[in-house]
């Protein structure tokens, strides 16, 4: 999947999250003694940064790509779908947020479930050498080496013409409500400085 379905799918799962689930839990939340239990979930519910929904939909390909072209290739064997691309990974940054301080346990709560949803997106169970690494080998599937220009070319034509492709289609029209959400709501202050939605 390209980068208008990542993002637009990834959005559309996180607006749909923050409108049926976090807000109606936050709004009925008590001012009575507050107790661990409350402070973790007072964590959870802070309003969802969307600028982390953005990146995190795009973070497996952020990590992976650059891996298997430049910093590590033969690590990877040029492949362009590696540790991000892991449940391991996913589950990592599930432990993360658990662990986090207060301030970034609802943000890595994003991440963690924006990195398993791009799993999803990318349709991994066909590829359970790499999505259950390191059970089947700490080496991932080896890939014919090709030059960065060649696949951003192929890619670049791909995301050209991804009308043709409903997911793409799809999220490219949630990316476009999105924005004209913003726009016309005169938001674009508030989601620059805090990722917010009205």
């Amino acid at each position: 999947m390209n980068v208008f379905g990542h993002v637009g799918l990834t959005l559309a799962v996180a607006y749909g999250a923050d409108r049926l689930v976090r807000r109606p839990m936050a709004d009925g939340s008590s001012g009575a003694r507050v107790s661990r239990l409350d402070r973790l979930k007072e964590r959870l519910l802070r309003p969802l940064d969307y600028r982390v929904v953005v990146v995190a939909a795009l973070l497996a390909d952020l990590i992976d790509k650059p891996l298997g072209f430049w910093l590590a290739p033969e690590l990877v064997n040029h492949g362009t779908r590696s540790f991000a691309h892991t449940v391991v990974f996913a589950i990592a940054l599930l432990i993360a947020a658990t662990v986090a301080t207060s301030t970034w346990t609802n943000r890595l709560l994003v991440v963690s479930l924006a990195s398993a949803w791009h799993l999803v997106l990318d349709q991994m169970w066909r590829s359970r050498e790499i999505a259950l690494w390191p059970i089947y080998g700490w080496t991932f599937p080896i890939v014919g080496e090709r030059a960065f220009s060649e696949y951003s070319g192929s890619y670049l034509s791909r995301l050209a013409e991804f009308y043709k492709e409903p997911w793409e289609l799809a999220g490219a029209v949630v990316i476009l409500l999105f924005v004209a959400r913003i726009v016309f709501r005169r938001d674009i202050k508030a989601f620059i400085r805090s990722g917010s939605v009205g």
